[in-house]
């Protein structure tokens, strides 16, 4: 995309000698339309610059801070600090956590067993080797790794182990992110009893990325099975958990950067189609931001 390099092209100059023999109401709407002309390239003079800027700032932007918070009565107020994830262990191989916002988990060793709760009651249920239930509905069984994404952010990455006698797979692992904030369980499965254990810290970030999410599904209560595939963005059923079977990662890991990538695509798309909006021709410069304020509702002409 080109950068901006200077002010915008405007509109042909007024020319005198020809506007002297239009007539007043001739050189009111010429008027007219050269200030909108102005508007138009000053607009898309001023997308193409952001677009341009917004590859460079996106290499630093991983490393930017920020603060959320409000302002009142000129003074500004942090947001409330997000509740701190805990856990307790109330008999050998269970365990209760509570991650805030109403969120908590459950669980048992004896059958590998997680049952997440959100604050209106809805329980998913991970078992066995493993299946997931969704209010007392099966929507599926995974095998390799797989990340609960709930709505407020926190991540719930499911870690699998094999069985040597019968070829399934079980949950060993959970690793809870939200920000620093981490949460780790570690002997989820049935196949070790007596190895149950939880451990807190404020290494979330690094956790995070140390840990691969494998594949991902996001909270959703508008949604049938409760979770929504990050691949589709449909309801998750079976056929997206096959995804998580032994042999399938690279064909997974295509499919999310073909995701990502045509996301981009359309991203960089609607930005040339924008610009294109903005810029097409002088003369029909009101008609043009018309049209443009049409499919860009957002942008303010």
């Amino acid at each position: 995309m080109p950068q901006l390099s200077g002010p915008p092209r405007l509109a042909p100059p007024f020319v005198a000698g020809r506007n002297r023999r239009l007539s007043d109401r001739a050189g009111v709407g010429a008027m007219t339309t050269i200030n909108s002309a102005l508007n138009t390239a000053v607009n898309a003079a001023i997308l193409t610059g952001v677009s341009a800027g917004l590859g460079q700032s996106l290499k630093t932007f991983g490393a930017m801070q920020f603060t959320l918070g409000a302002m009142v009565a000129g003074l500004f107020q942090p947001a409330p600090a997000q509740p701190k994830f805990s856990a307790t262990m109330p008999e050998a191989g269970k365990a209760e956590i509570d991650i805030g916002d109403g969120y908590t988990l459950s669980i048992n060793e004896a059958n590998s067993e997680i049952t997440v709760r959100d604050a209106d009651g809805n329980a998913t249920r991970i078992w066995g080797d493993p299946h997931v239930d969704y209010n007392g509905k099966h929507i599926g069984d995974f095998w390799g790794t797989t990340t609960f994404q709930l709505e407020n952010g926190t991540k719930i990455t499911i870690n699998t182990e094999k069985s040597t006698w019968n070829d399934m797979t079980y949950a060993e692992q959970v690793v809870i992110t939200r920000g620093d904030q981490a949460l780790v369980v570690d002997g989820v499965s049935e196949l070790t009893k007596g190895d149950l254990s939880v451990s807190v810290s404020t290494d979330g970030r690094a956790l995070d990325a140390a840990h691969d999410d494998g594949f991902v599904i996001h909270e959703n209560d508008a949604s049938s099975t409760g979770w929504t595939s990050s691949i589709t963005g449909g309801d998750v059923g079976q056929a997206d958990f096959n995804l998580t079977k032994p042999g399938m990662e690279p064909v997974r890991e295509a499919l999310e950067a073909f995701n990502s990538s045509l996301g981009l695509m359309l991203t960089g798309w609607l930005l040339g189609v924008g610009v294109a909006a903005l810029a097409e021709g002088s003369t029909e410069a009101t008609t043009t931001n018309a049209k443009a304020a049409e499919r860009f509702p957002l942008l303010n002409f």
